[in-house]
C-alpha cells in the first residue's frame, strides 16, 4: 500500500515540473559530453589516439567519435532535433 501512495504522490510533486527536470537533464547531459570532449579536440587527441589504436580500433573511427562527443553535447545543450523528438510522444 505504501508503494502506490509514494508513487502517487511523486508524480502529483513532480508532474508540473517535467518539463524543466527534462531541459535540466538535457543541458546536464550535454555539459558532460562537452566538457569530455573538448579536451580530445585538442592535445588530449594524441592520447586518445594513442589509446584507440591499442584497442585496435581505427583512426577514422576515434576521430568520428570525439567530434560526436564534442558536437553532440553542443546539440544537446541548445536542444538540437528536441521538436522533432517531441513529436514521436
Amino acid at each position: 500500500m505504501l508503494n502506490g501512495s509514494v508513487s502517487v504522490l511523486s508524480e502529483w510533486i513532480l508532474l508540473p515540473y517535467v518539463g524543466f527536470l527534462a531541459l535540466f537533464l538535457r543541458i546536464w547531459v550535454g555539459a558532460n559530453f562537452v566538457g569530455h570532449g573538448y579536451p580530445k579536440l585538442g592535445k588530449g587527441r594524441q592520447q586518445t589516439l594513442q589509446w584507440t589504436k591499442s584497442l585496435g580500433v581505427p583512426s577514422i573511427l576515434t576521430y568520428l567519435a570525439i567530434i560526436l562527443e564534442f558536437f553532440g553535447g553542443l546539440s544537446l545543450i541548445i536542444g538540437f532535433l528536441v521538436p522533432l523528438v517531441g513529436l514521436s510522444h
